[in-house]
This record gives C-alpha cells, sequence and structure tokens, in this order.
C-alpha cells in the first residue's frame, strides 16, 4: 500500500475529498513520498500530516444539501481523531477553547 492509498483511506473514513494539491502539499510538509510503500515507521509522520491537515477539514460546511441529495460530515469523530493524535505526538490541541474557571476560593 502507498502511502498515498493509506491517506485516501484514512480521509473516507470520515467522507471527506481532499484535493490531491492539498494531500500533496501536506505530504511535502511532514516530509513523506507519497507514492513510497508505507511502512509503520512512518506513522508519526502521517499523524503529523492528519495533526495538520484536520484543522483545514475541519473549516468546510457540516453539511451540504441540494435538492434530495445531503452529504454530511461527522466532524466530532474527526475532532475526536485530532484530540487523539495531538496527545499521542506530545503536541498542543490547537482547537481546544480555553475556559474561564471561577478560583476565587484559593485566594
Amino acid at each position: 500500500m502507498k502511502v498515498r492509498d493509506y491517506l485516501s483511506a484514512n480521509l473516507e473514513l470520515w467522507s471527506v475529498e481532499v484535493s490531491d494539491a492539498l494531500i500533496d502539499a501536506e505530504l511535502i510538509n511532514v516530509g513523506l513520498n507519497g507514492d513510497s510503500e508505507y511502512e509503520p515507521e512512518l506513522e508519526v509522520k502521517s499523524n503529523t500530516l492528519f495533526y495538520n491537515l484536520i484543522p483545514k477539514l475541519l473549516l468546510s460546511p457540516k453539511r451540504v444539501s441540494e435538492g434530495q441529495f445531503t452529504i454530511e460530515y461527522d466532524k466530532d469523530a474527526m475532532l475526536a481523531y485530532y484530540r487523539m493524535i495531538a496527545d499521542q505526538l506530545g503536541l498542543p490541541n490547537n482547537m481546544e477553547r480555553n475556559k474561564i474557571r471561577d478560583r476565587s476560593n484559593l485566594w
């Protein structure tokens, strides 16, 4: 299986179509060759690619409808996968919102 096929198969899990140009750019950013054979040693680089790509995918509409035809993306699943990858890579979760907590009892 080629690296590009592995990435496309993972994206199909969310029914998301990504342009070849965007995939090529992300492959270059993480130092992967899409035509090389996928090996377990490439997991960190491929996870880094998804870490970089998922925030861009989350900017797309959740649902697209035309007449009776509707395509809906499971953004919650993408976000959960993003959180998991961020934890595995030890990178910050850039999709997490800051929370304001009342800490006045500590004064």
